[in-house]
């Protein structure tokens, strides 16, 4: 499939009429596949890129300064659900990252730097428009979806997945949804019967 085909798939809606925007991104992208469990993007490193996800899924998992060697799976993208992705602790803040993206599949992604990206948002309106909207839709969309895990019981939230995100429970391995969700793999387990 063509790469504008795909990346309209993956980000577009139906107020984005024409290719203006798929082209500024397919202009200042570069297109990259990982094999499963490939990090794409390491803790304590600068992340200066957005991604966009063509293909496949990925977790972004976040170490605890303060707790020795405990990580945690934080976040689930796929090409269906929030496959806008970076780490904000360093893409708004220039600060080294707490996180670490990792594929779970094969991925294909659209890698664009920030800086390449900011000059279009400065410069082109209805790109502006479409990049704003898209950053702030992706951090509602993460805190919407962390509030939900925070207010429902393990059982009800694990249902809410199945009734309105079906594709986490079908691409993401039990075991980081166990681990987003703060229980063990065997007590997901549970929850499934």
């Amino acid at each position: 499939m063509e790469l504008k085909t795909r990346l309209r798939h993956s980000i577009m809606e139906e107020v984005y009429s024409n290719d203006h925007v798929l082209d500024v991104l397919i202009e200042v992208g570069s297109f990259h596949k990982l094999k499963s469990n490939e990090v794409l993007v390491d803790r304590g490193s600068k992340c200066t890129d957005l991604f966009i996800i063509l293909k496949g899924a990925f977790i972004v998992k976040y170490m605890d300064e303060d707790a020795e060697g405990v990580e945690r799976t934080v976040n689930f993208h796929l090409d269906t659900f929030q496959p806008f992705m970076t780490c904000m602790d360093s893409y708004f803040t220039g600060a080294k990252t707490l996180r670490e993206i990792q594929s779970v599949s094969r991925v294909e992604v659209l890698k664009c730097n920030r800086k390449d990206l900011e000059k279009f948002n400065k410069e082109d309106p209805e790109f502006s428009y479409f990049y704003n909207k898209k950053l702030v839709d992706t951090l509602l969309l993460e805190n919407h979806f962390r509030v939900k895990s925070t207010v429902k019981s393990h059982k009800e939230f694990y249902q809410y997945l199945i009734a309105e995100y079906p594709q986490i429970i079908e691409k993401i391995p039990s075991k980081y949804i166990a681990e987003y969700m703060g229980i063990s793999a065997e007590w997901l387990s549970k929850i499934k019967r």
